[in-house]
């Protein structure tokens, strides 16, 4: 006659009280699924079981604007964890609640994790940060700017109107040998 199947999804031996198989389910995270037949007049089949192990969250996408940082995850319900040491992220490290600013330039990591899934892959970025150089024309005089300018964040130079400032910025991990010369008057 008819057989019923009972199942258990955290991985423990199904009885004829287990909940009842009566269409397709969806799984939403990593277990064990046993099940067994059971029919009036008739002992309980064996137990039959079956992992499931593929559900694995996306890898974090990374955007930036500027010097702001935005981390993203196509995985539903997934928290995303970064570092911008450049070392791998885990469970412990910050989490990602919403666009980063970010003052020096660094190797942001982040990981997405999502109970009962796997973690995803570790997503890399190296983000370069930049200081915007704007050149004001002022009065008698020469200016100059170099490396050590860079380093100290420096953002304004001043120019005397109808000369040239030369600007070089020393190569480095990050930068590369740029030299700008400005003529007239103010370049902004």
């Amino acid at each position: 006659a008819g057989a019923s199947i009972h199942y258990s999804t955290d991985g423990t031996d199904p009885t004829e009280q287990s909940q009842a198989y009566t269409a397709p389910m969806a799984l939403t995270r990593n277990c064990t699924v046993k099940a067994i037949a059971t029919a009036q007049d008739y002992y309980p089949s064996a137990v039959a079981t079956f992992v499931v192990s593929d559900l694995t969250v996306a890898t974090p996408a990374f955007s930036q604007s500027g010097n702001t940082l935005t981390i993203g995850c196509e995985t539903d319900s997934a928290t995303i964890h970064y570092t911008i040491d450049g070392s791998d992220p885990t469970a412990e490290s910050a989490v990602y609640a919403g666009p980063i600013g970010l003052a020096h330039n660094c190797t942001v990591k982040a990981v997405a994790m999502r109970d009962g899934w796997n973690d995803s892959q570790v997503a890399r970025i190296d983000v370069v940060v930049t200081h915007p150089l704007r050149i004001v024309a002022t009065g008698n005089g020469t200016a100059s700017f170099n490396d050590t300018d860079v380093r100290n964040n420096a953002s304004v130079i001043s120019v005397a109107e109808g000369s040239t400032a030369r600007i070089a910025v020393k190569a480095d991990q990050y930068n590369h040998m740029e030299t700008l010369t400005v003529n007239g008057s103010a370049a902004q």
